[in-house]
């Protein structure tokens, strides 16, 4: 599944691109009034910050990779009026030993990130699983009751909002909560210990909003996917 995310959200980051034209232009005009060159912008980004999330789910593993761009005026000595794109990417990594954080741009993992088996391993592929019953909550009002009364108390049919032409597609249970929107489907293949995936979610007071733009269910990946942490020259740390 790929989502797309917007800090603080889709409609500033969009924003923010203006701000971004407008601090280029004083630029401009300044390097001009001084005689500097100036480089002119072959493309403008849509937004100011993007991030992009690729989730993927096996029976033993749960991986989300991670790219975010950020543009802004770039501060180059020849004050050329360049925009910098600064990108960075991650993964996390979560298994039945715990959880592996893995930063690509400085090269290092960090917490429970397992050791990639010997021999070679065969192409896995999500199979379709049996909804999990929810275990007894641990205390009041944690994951599992939550997730439960979105059918019975706070949930109400979220099929207007699709991503694709199956309805296992679709979100099927929603949560409406102080200003924010979280929409879940639970007919595709799951974590373990998970009883929905996140589809759609806005944060209240513009904080943050995402989105699925492409789900595939039952599809073949190369086992290497979900060990992000065993590449050459990376420094895992453990926690």
């Amino acid at each position: 599944m790929r989502k797309l995310a917007y800090l603080p959200n889709e409609k500033e980051a969009r924003d923010g691109v203006k701000q971004l034209r407008a601090d280029h232009q004083d630029c401009v005009q300044q390097a001009r009034a001084n005689n500097w060159p100036v480089k002119p912008i072959a493309a403008w980004p849509d937004h100011v910050v993007r991030y992009v999330h690729d989730e993927y789910v096996s029976e033993r593993a749960y991986v989300v990779y991670t790219t975010m761009t950020r543009y802004s005026l770039g501060t180059e000595p020849d004050n050329s009026c360049a925009i910098k794109e600064d990108l960075r990417r991650g993964a996390m990594l979560h298994t039945a030993s715990g959880m592996c954080q893995i930063d690509f741009t400085d090269q290092v993992a960090r917490g429970d990130c397992p050791a990639m088996p010997k021999k070679p391993l065969q192409p896995t592929s999500g199979v379709k699983q049996k909804r999990p019953e929810a275990p007894p909550p641990t205390m009041p009002g944690g994951l599992y009751r939550v997730l439960n009364e979105f059918d019975s108390v706070l949930g109400h049919s979220c099929q207007k909002v699709r991503f694709g032409a199956s309805a296992e597609d679709s979100l099927n249970s929603c949560h409406v909560k102080a200003g924010g929107f979280m929409g879940f489907t639970r007919n595709a293949f799951l974590p373990p210990g998970h009883l929905a995936l996140t589809l759609k979610e806005e944060m209240g007071q513009g904080k943050m909003s995402a989105e699925a733009v492409d789900i595939k269910l039952a599809f073949r990946v190369e086992p290497r996917l979900f060990w992000p942490h065993a590449v050459p020259g990376m420094q895992v740390n453990p926690q």
